[in-house]
């Protein structure tokens, strides 16, 4: 996963503690953080696995979280609050969200699940 939005670039890396996860880098002031550890502990989230798509202010991608499989997930980059969309696929399954397709029609994301 690599997205720039603005002059901050959001990417997937993995740090050795916490996982794969979801990463910020600022171009500005060559600052990086960690967005969220959505997968908390040393498990991995591997998010935009499958899709990341930027809806206005809002980064969306496919993470999974230890509990409830790879689902739906988005960013706010405007107040940095991470969140689960949905639980496509309920419990521990995986959705995959946008797998195989994820398009943007005006202000409405489609995307394939499994």
């Amino acid at each position: 996963m690599e997205i720039l939005v603005g002059d901050t670039l959001y990417f997937s890396a993995y740090d050795g503690s916490s996982g794969n996860e979801l990463w910020a880098h600022d171009t500005s002031n060559a600052s990086t953080w960690q967005v969220a550890d959505i997968d908390s502990g040393s498990g991995s989230s591997y998010p935009g696995h499958y899709m990341e798509i930027l809806v206005g202010d809002t980064l969306y991608f496919d993470a999974y979280d230890g509990s409830s499989g790879h689902e739906l997930w988005a960013h706010d980059t405007s107040n940095a609050s991470t969140w689960r969309v949905a639980d496509i696929n309920s419990g521990s399954g995986s959705s995959n969200p946008g797998r195989y397709m994820e398009i943007l029609v005006g202000d409405t994301l489609y995307f394939e699940c499994e």
